[in-house]
């Protein structure tokens, strides 16, 4: 893939636009001569990006649906790249989780839950286009895990679980794109003023804008990076807890009754 086309991508589709990273990153790239496809649950967020986008002079089409309906999704994404030969995919859409009793597991509806959509939904919209670009001999794809995906805890086991599940996802497949020019990052953000961190009732260090989270994707993207991981404090405190004793995290985790200190 040509430097030029990842510093300046003309076309992209950004999941998980209607609010949040998603919607923050589709106003970042909006410039005239860009074309944006966009998908979100909620058509009338949706709506509002899009007339921000194009504010902003760039095209838009969009596509309100559930992540979960892989078939329509992939459908519509063949369909934009047809139109539009897809420079950038950012599988971004992607939900929270973890019990509201903190004593329980996530029930199995729960965890089913959570890994079709932070995992195979997330995964689908990764590859929907992967063989586009393979043919073509560029292309880049960006998936969106956590930083929370580098290190279990309590709270959240299954939330956790299904970001380091695809966080391994795409660095395999980064490795297995890399010989066809395409381009694959993993990006791993802390916690991010969001809609979804807003319903959180636990201390979030080193929150940051959306905007600024936006921002900080795109240069990482430009430079083809393995990981975009932020706020680098954030990361720090998730390996500190790797080389971290065992019976110190235990504590640790006991006196916040297993709410987790990592998005």
């Amino acid at each position: 893939m040509s430097l030029l086309s990842i510093k300046n991508p003309k076309h992209l589709i950004i999941t998980g636009a209607s609010s949040g990273i998603g919607r923050a990153l589709a106003v970042e790239y909006a410039a005239p001569g860009v074309v944006l496809g966009l998908t979100g649950r909620n058509e009338n967020r949706l709506q509002d990006t899009a007339r921000a986008c194009r504010e902003k002079g760039a095209s838009v089409d969009f596509l309100a649906a559930d992540l979960q309906d892989t078939e329509k999704i992939t459908r519509w994404m063949r369909q934009f790249d047809q139109q539009h030969p897809v420079d950038l995919v950012i599988s971004n859409a992607g939900i929270s989780g973890g019990p509201k009793d903190q004593d329980a597991l996530e029930t199995d509806a729960e965890l089913r839950h959570i890994f079709e959509v932070n995992v195979f939904a997330a995964i689908q919209v990764a590859q929907a286009l992967y063989d586009a670009m393979k043919a073509r001999g560029y292309g880049q794809i960006a998936l969106t895990g956590s930083i929370a995906g580098f290190q279990g805890w309590a709270g959240a086991p299954a939330y956790i679980a299904s970001k380091a599940a695809l966080h391994a996802y795409a660095e395999s497949l980064r490795m297995k794109a890399h010989p066809h020019h395409l381009c694959v990052t993993i990006i791993a953000p802390g916690f991010v003023d969001t809609a979804m961190t807003a319903k959180n009732e636990f201390p979030m260090p080193f929150m940051i804008a959306a905007d600024k989270a936006a921002q900080i994707i795109r240069a990482g993207l430009a430079r083809n990076k393995r990981y975009i991981i932020f706020p680098k404090r954030m990361y720090l405190l998730s390996l500190l807890a790797r080389i971290t004793p065992e019976a110190l995290l235990l504590r640790l985790a006991a006196r916040m009754k297993g709410k987790s200190p990592l998005p």
